[in-house]
């Protein structure tokens, strides 16, 4: 593997890896960050967001898939779906509070009559629930959105909670307590077992592809954004099975030998062991090497949270190794200026 360590401290300018070894206690921290919210009548759930602050959305659908009372759908964009109305509780969550098209959704649900929460820290979203007296949860400081995904999460959960439409404190607790446990092995200078690195090394000089089921089918997305916005590569992501019906014929044709294949796995990966077996043989027989993350010491729904951080802390070793700060993104700061309120 290649070494790391000595990179950290000059490369790291806000400390990215920190915030991402800090998963566990992000989410502990957060199961208390709660408000009261009324579920009398709710019949949809839309979680609005953008970029590193959307994929909370994305996790907790996930997570309720089995379990919600109501369908639970989150929203990248400027525009709600044209079902919200006063039967929709609707969760805004903007880190920095000023995300142009989280902010146009809660004004748009906030007119549509939607039970509107915000998740925040703070910026022009918290003065705008302030001022209409609606519910506004202030997360704790991090370098960044994606590096706030703890906090971001944890209290989407907790709202659907107050609203008794599902619950998961208790698993969270031991997700938590899971993930603590194999943080020292994940740490720069630590060589057994150390799977973020094995796999940030295996990344070094390929392009790499994300796959999961859809119970761990964020993940793979994230992994991808951090690969984006953390190591600044390109790759791809996608779903299993339904690369079985597409993208396997591209595998078995069209390989070009720069491929490196990430592939999620754990005990919620329901019905998929005959495509993997398949898809194992056919990456064989075309020399593309692959990794595959479980969802151990996790299991369960809360197994997407080990994904979530090995891919986190990947991402931030390929930077270091490719001689690159984590927390820079030039062109989303440029994109960004161009807007007429940044």
């Amino acid at each position: 593997m290649i070494p790391v360590s000595k990179d950290v401290t000059r490369l790291d300018s806000h400390g990215m890896l920190d915030a991402a070894m800090a998963l566990p206690e992000q989410i502990e921290v957060s199961l208390d960050i709660r408000v009261e919210v009324d579920g009398e009548g709710i019949r949809n759930v839309v979680i609005a967001g953008m970029g590193g602050s959307a994929i909370g959305g994305d996790i907790v659908k996930a997570c309720c898939a089995d379990v919600a009372i109501v369908p639970i759908e989150p929203v990248r964009g400027f525009t709600l779906p044209a079902y919200v109305d006063e039967g929709t509780l609707l969760i805004a969550v903007s880190y920095s509070g000023n995300t142009l098209e989280t902010l146009a959704m809660l004004e748009q649900g906030i007119r549509a009559g939607a039970r509107c929460v915000g998740i925040t820290h703070g910026g022009r979203m918290a003065d705008l629930l302030h001022s209409r007296g609606l519910p506004c949860l202030i997360v704790p400081d991090a370098p960044a959105p994606r590096a706030a995904t703890g906090y971001l999460t944890v209290p989407t959960f907790n709202v659907l909670e107050s609203a008794g439409i599902a619950s998961f404190r208790s698993e969270l607790e031991r997700a938590a307590d899971g993930l603590r446990k194999v943080v020292p092995r994940y740490a720069p200078d630590a060589d057994d077992g150390n799977l973020p690195l094995e796999v940030a090394t295996l990344l070094a000089a390929r392009v790499p592809y994300v796959y999961a089921p859809r119970p761990y089918l964020p993940a793979a997305r994230r992994f991808m954004t951090q690969l984006n916005e953390v190591s600044k590569v390109l790759g791809h992501w996608g779903e299993v099975p339904e690369i079985a019906h597409n993208e396997i014929v591209g595998w078995d044709i069209g390989t070009r030998g720069d491929e490196h294949v990430i592939l999620m796995e754990g005990d919620m990966s329901h019905g998929t062991d005959v495509f993997n077996a398949f898809f194992k043989e056919v990456l064989a027989r075309r020399r593309v090497g692959y990794t595959v993350i479980g969802d151990e010491p996790l299991s369960g729904r809360m197994g997407i949270f080990h994904h979530i951080m090995v891919g986190d802390i990947a991402s931030n070793y390929l930077a270091f190794m490719r001689n690159l700060d984590p927390f820079t993104i030039a062109a989303i700061d440029e994109l960004k200026a161009r807007y007429p309120e940044g």
